[in-house]
């Protein structure tokens, strides 16, 4: 049967005169093609810089989530010895007790 475009390009010309000769066309879808192989490219180009992109920010994402964590951990320790603190603030501001508590303890 042949190349179905070919029968359309015989066609084309003798429906519709008003269409540019063909050559010229052909002209014209090399050079489009030329200008979709080239996008095509920089799309590519662009498509891999997101994708690098975007795991470098999911990289720096991880090591947020680790300082929170890190830090989330420290804070706790923190509030810890100062609750042991404020405990042995207690004990120790009674002065006039220590001092009984240690004379007892040097007489045994």
């Amino acid at each position: 049967m042949g190349n179905p475009w070919r029968c359309r390009l015989q066609i084309i010309p003798i429906h519709f005169p008003s269409l540019p000769f063909f050559p010229t066309f052909t002209s014209l879808d090399k050079d489009l093609l030329a200008l979709i192989e080239a996008t095509i490219a920089y799309l590519d180009v662009l498509t891999q810089s997101c994708i690098s992109e975007s795991e470098k920010l999911h990289q720096d994402l991880q090591k947020v989530e680790q300082l929170e964590e890190k830090i989330t951990r420290e804070v706790d320790s923190l509030r810890a010895d100062i609750q042991r603190m404020e405990t042995e603030l207690v004990v120790y501001k009674d002065l006039d007790r220590l001092k009984d508590e240690a004379e007892a303890k040097k007489k045994v």
